[in-house]
């Protein structure tokens, strides 16, 4: 992107212009040689910046809500370790919000009903992760119509058969451009006990984390070009 702007800077003129495409991949693209207001040009000096997405991005979308076996969970959180962000005192309930992240992730949180885990606690998860699962059923009969119903109901303890808890959320932090600022996810913690235990993980609303970032992106070059930035894809030559 620094280079994107740096050419840009070497070439434009008054009529130049800049235009975000958010398809996929996004790209920035500059015209040197836009159309005038009055007189049409060839546009054909051009340089365009195709958002690269980050390794640790496209490892964590990879991977997102996909079932794993406990070692293969704890072996994919050890190798992406440093991409853990332990939860900050406002988010445990310890302090004011100080930032406007750790206010989305606490009003996620609540709406979600989520507990936060730090860094230790999934690593820890990923290495030791056992659970009972006891199944019962009920036949409750309605004297007045003689109708039956049946209901099913579960509890998940602990290795030790204690009732299960477990942190439901985490968060991590990430680039989501090659060699971009980090973005503050959050990320529900998520099992399954039926059939053999399987973990997994579900990142909340990465599409607002992806446009984030081109929004920045696209007013860093509009800022750093002094030149009008129009949404949509130019001209074909």
């Amino acid at each position: 992107l620094a280079t994107l702007i740096e050419w840009t800077n070497r070439f434009k003129a008054d009529n130049s212009a800049l235009f975000l495409d958010r398809a996929d991949p996004p790209s920035i693209t500059a015209i040197a040689n836009y159309h005038h207001a009055a007189n049409p040009e060839f546009c054909d000096h051009r340089s365009v910046y195709a958002f690269p997405l980050s390794d640790a991005w496209n490892t964590w979308t990879g991977q997102n809500r996909i079932q794993m076996d406990v070692p293969d969970f704890g072996e994919f959180l050890e190798t992406n370790a440093k991409d853990l962000l332990n939860p900050t005192p406002a988010m445990l309930g310890q302090g004011e919000p100080a930032s406007h992240w750790e206010t989305q992730a606490i009003e996620i949180a609540a709406m979600l009903n989520g507990r936060f885990g730090d860094q230790a606690q999934m690593l820890a998860l990923g290495r030791d992760f056992r659970i009972r699962v006891d199944e019962r059923a009920a036949i409750k009969v309605d004297r007045a119509t003689g109708q039956n119903s049946l209901a099913f109901s579960e509890d998940h303890t602990d290795g030790e058969g204690q009732p299960l808890r477990l942190p439901s959320l985490f968060m991590i932090k990430i680039p989501v451009f090659d060699r971009g600022p980090v973005y503050p996810l959050l990320v529900r913690f998520l099992y399954r006990a039926r059939g053999g235990v399987k973990l997994f993980y579900g990142i909340y609303d990465p599409e607002t984390a992806l446009n984030d970032a081109i929004d920045e992106a696209a007013e860093a070059a509009r800022t750093g070009t002094g030149l009008p930035l129009f949404e949509g894809t130019p001209e074909a030559l």
